[in-house]
């Protein structure tokens, strides 16, 4: 599935918001043109995920540290 960047907002689900405009760039980042995500379902997933990273961390996360908050690191990874 490939998606714009302003399309993200198609991960939130009803009547959540972005905490801060980071959790909404990590998630733009992770995302959006990302291979291993191809539905929907797996875009809110990933947008829930992100959602669970506290507003102190979400600034300096790294890619290996999305795992600790339930993201899939195989949607970064191509096996």
């Amino acid at each position: 599935m490939y998606l714009i960047p302003d399309m993200i907002d198609m991960g939130l689900r009803e009547d959540v918001e972005w905490p801060t405009e980071s959790h909404r760039t990590v998630a733009i980042n992770s995302l959006i043109a990302n291979p291993n995500v191809i539905s929907r379902d797996q875009l809110q997933l990933g947008v829930d995920h992100i959602l669970n990273i506290p507003n102190n961390k979400i600034e300096t996360i790294k890619t290996l540290e999305l795992s600790e908050y339930g993201f899939n690191i195989s949607y970064m990874i191509q096996p």
